[in-house]
């Protein structure tokens, strides 16, 4: 009898190998735990993608405005409608102040895949044949309420 009760012991552990409910249960959550961290980051890096995109936007808007603006020498008539007609979707629009001591150029607005930057350029006189030129440009990123600026200031001899 000894000898049948030993080989019925092995048959039972031989047939409760694998994984019980617990076991499965854990590695379930230990995966969602994975899949949830991994979603989260993958939003959260899409979501500063389009925030730095808009930075970029708005440096490179600063540039070519005040490069253009410094190609003509600083000119007080300066118009950025005319210069960027056809190419750059540019309105009428209203930015921030421009800086104290600065004269007001004008206030533009550009729409780039439906983000809205205002632009102000401003210039001051520094010197008899020295002209500084000054933007300043302003926008919202993605679903932010607080409105974001960049300011760029260079020279222009007249």
């Amino acid at each position: 009898m000894r000898l049948g009760s030993h080989i019925t012991v092995k048959r039972r552990k031989k047939e409760e190998k694998g994984f019980s409910l617990p076991d499965t249960m854990v590695a379930v959550l230990v995966l969602m735990i994975i899949v949830t961290g991994s979603l989260s980051y993958r939003y959260v890096s899409a979501a500063n993608i389009e925030k730095s995109q808009q930075h970029l936007t708005a440096m490179d808007l600063a540039v070519t405005f005040l490069e253009t603006w410094q190609g003509v020498s600083g000119a007080s008539t300066f118009d950025p409608e005319i210069v960027f007609a056809g190419n750059l979707p540019l309105d009428d629009g209203s930015g921030e102040n421009q800086p104290s001591g600065y004269t007001l150029l004008g206030k533009y607005e550009v729409t780039d895949d439906n983000d809205t930057y205002q632009l102000t350029l401003s210039w001051n006189d520094v010197g008899s044949s020295l002209r500084a030129l000054n933007v300043i440009v302003a926008w919202t990123p993605g679903k932010e309420t607080d409105t974001k600026t960049y300011q760029l200031t260079t020279y222009a001899v007249q």
